[in-house]
């Protein structure tokens, strides 16, 4: 039976294993069912993403059978989003938001606010 996702993943650990799936590694994941992970316009599967990050944070890739990707907490999906990342339902497109891997990609936090406080003064006014 699948356990949780194993605490101590971090942000650092998603990226390698996203640079790996675009270096073609072998891993034991199909395609993704239900759900993506977008980041940078391409898709994964966030089974894969976790598998091999786990990598990153242990010395050995988890295997699909150890753990969940759905949405509950210890779960893949749940797990990529609190790190940051955009998971969507496979096929849809991410939604128009602002995470920590976006300011961590460079983006001076003020250009973000500069950015983002004219919609958050009309979605205020709409609160009343």
């Amino acid at each position: 039976m699948p356990q949780s996702i194993p605490p101590g993943l971090k942000t650092d650990h998603v990226l390698k294993a996203l640079a790996d799936l675009d270096a073609g590694a072998v891993h034991p994941f199909g395609e993704p069912t239900k759900y993506e992970l977008v980041h940078e316009g391409k898709r994964y599967a966030p089974k894969a993403v976790i598998g091999l990050a786990y990598h990153y944070l242990s010395g050995r890739a988890l295997q699909p059978d150890e753990f969940c990707g759905g949405e509950a907490p210890g779960q893949a999906n749940y797990v990529l989003r609190r790190l940051g990342f955009t998971v969507v339902r496979k096929g849809e497109g991410p939604r128009s938001t602002v995470t920590r891997s976006t300011v961590n990609r460079g983006w001076p936090l003020g250009d973000v606010c500069r950015i983002l406080r004219p919609r958050l003064s009309i979605q205020a006014a709409f609160r009343g």
